[in-house]
């Protein structure tokens, strides 16, 4: 049998909404607690925070190689643009400028293993940024681009179509979808304690109020 590893995954994914004056919560490590076993069977655990969802995960994860970074990245602009066709909206496109933007902030979160919003603009304008973050025992270097993006799409589950905004904690699922976006970056670092951060920059930015019923449609 192929051994698996056992990853808890400390995900808070933060789409950028401060003109509207969303603060960030910060999520909070919690040690191995019991055996690895035991981990597994943990419940998933939820907690709605104004301007994000908190969310802690046990997962299996399968021993694999390396993702190179620039793999990493087509990986998530596949998985973006895979959601999006669910709805309808324009394909984004990966950019150089937005993936060194974002690239050099999951370094700045990496070596100071913490984990806030950069507050970036792009030339001057508002910028869209979802945050992942995940620890395992052995190497993040395998985690593929997509697990990031299927974190914050699966907040779709949460949307209140018939109230659209992402006051319900939804903000990240919104800007992967978010129509009037085009151009995406992708960044990916690891910490010395072994976390992986993911930053995907966005621009234009989304998650504007009064905009989100002509953004972010239903399904088609």
């Amino acid at each position: 049998m192929r051994s698996q590893t056992v990853v808890v995954l400390f995900t808070l994914c933060l789409s950028a909404f401060y003109a509207a004056g969303y603060r960030i919560n910060q999520s909070n490590d919690k040690r191995l607690d019991g055996t690895l076993r035991q981990l597994l069977r943990q419940q998933q655990l939820r907690s709605n925070k104004r301007g994000g969802n908190r969310f802690i995960f046990s997962e299996r994860s399968e021993p694999g190689d390396e993702v190179p970074l620039e793999t990493f990245r087509q990986q998530a602009l596949d998985k973006h643009n895979e959601y999006r066709s669910k709805h309808c909206v324009p394909a984004l496109q990966l950019d150089d400028e937005l993936n060194n933007i974002a690239q050099q902030y999951a370094e700045k979160l990496a070596a100071t293993d913490t984990f806030e919003h950069s507050g970036a603009t792009f030339h001057g304008e508002w910028m869209g940024e979802n945050i992942y973050t995940a620890w395992s025992s052995e190497s993040v270097l395998n985690t593929p681009g997509d697990k990031a993006v299927t974190k914050w799409y699966n907040e779709i589950s949460d949307y209140d179509w018939n109230n659209p905004t992402s006051s319900s904690g939804t903000g990240h699922f919104t800007q992967v979808v978010w129509k009037a976006s085009t151009r995406l970056g992708i960044g990916r670092a690891v910490s010395a304690s072994n976390k992986i951060y993911v930053v995907a920059n966005y621009f234009p930015g989304g998650n504007f109020n009064n905009a989100y019923e002509e953004n972010v449609p239903r399904l088609c």
